[in-house]
């Protein structure tokens, strides 16, 4: 494939490198091609640039790719999936808080990585009042990708109007 037609060519050229390019286009170009023989210019392309753009990593998070994400929880019993990676995405779980809004009561969060069949325990979050929050266990890195995802369970004996779990993630992948 000639610069004409490679598309990391005709899409951003004369864009930064650092700049000119997201994660989320840079996964476009990724989906959008196919291994053939033409193609060899273009990886190898898609390679240099990938790393140069901080894109792509061989090792540790992406740039500009942390988030929170904030789930609202109305009662005890709930199970909702918070977190969850699109093929190829591999992200890290960075923390864990709880926060609770429209009364007093007591809540816990019990967070656990699950395939959709099984699920295994890996947190637990649990709060009271207005505004406080305690994680009572570490399980270490936690990481999710297109077959795991993350998900969390309320319970708790006298439930808040309210309960809001937040989790922040990272892309490492």
């Amino acid at each position: 494939m000639d610069d004409k037609q490679n598309k990391l060519y005709t899409d951003f050229i004369g864009r930064d490198v650092l700049d000119g390019i997201s994660a989320d286009n840079f996964d476009s170009l990724k989906n959008d091609a196919f291994i053939t023989p033409e193609n060899k210019n273009f990886f190898e392309d898609m390679l240099r640039v990938g790393w140069l753009s901080g894109q792509l990593s061989s090792s540790g998070p992406m740039p500009n790719t942390g988030k929170i994400i904030t789930t609202a929880f109305t009662g005890p019993g709930e199970t909702k999936t918070v977190a969850s990676a699109n093929a190829g995405e591999v992200w890290q779980i960075t923390g864990a808080s709880g926060l609770v809004s429209g009364g007093s009561g007591s809540a816990v969060f019990v967070l656990g990585i699950t395939d959709g069949v099984n699920t295994v325990r890996v947190e637990s979050l649990s709060f009271t009042g207005n505004n406080e929050f305690n994680i009572t266990s570490t399980a270490g890195p936690l990481y999710i990708d297109e077959n795991i995802s993350l998900s969390v369970v309320s319970s708790g004996g006298s439930f808040p109007t309210e309960a809001t779990c937040l989790i922040s993630l990272q892309r490492v992948r």
